[in-house]
């Protein structure tokens, strides 16, 4: 799967230790298969939720947008599903620096 987590010091000059931020970074084929198939698993889901910082590229966002086209024209799944995993996958690009 590729979603990998990093994790980066949160500068905070008044506090003597610096809290570490949970950084997870999401690409197309980690988002895709789960919501058009089976959806997330629980340790997914959690991670993502987690996450202090989300960041996806450019490049996820197109892939995503041609792939939601390609399975319309395949048209092996209703409109209904396709719509509906396509609003969960935006909704989760917004929560995402890019």
């Amino acid at each position: 799967m590729n979603v990998s987590r990093k994790t980066a010091k949160k500068h905070n000059p008044t506090q003597a230790s610096a809290r570490t931020a949970s950084i997870l970074y999401l690409d197309s084929s980690a988002i895709l298969r789960p919501v058009l198939e089976q959806g997330f698993s629980p340790d997914v889901e959690k991670r993502i939720n987690d996450a202090d910082v989300l960041i996806t590229s450019r490049l996820s966002l197109v892939e995503t947008a041609r792939a939601f086209l390609h399975v319309r024209l395949l048209g092996e799944r209703s409109e209904a599903v396709v719509a509906h995993a396509e609003r969960e996958v935006m909704a989760l690009w917004r929560r995402c620096e890019v």
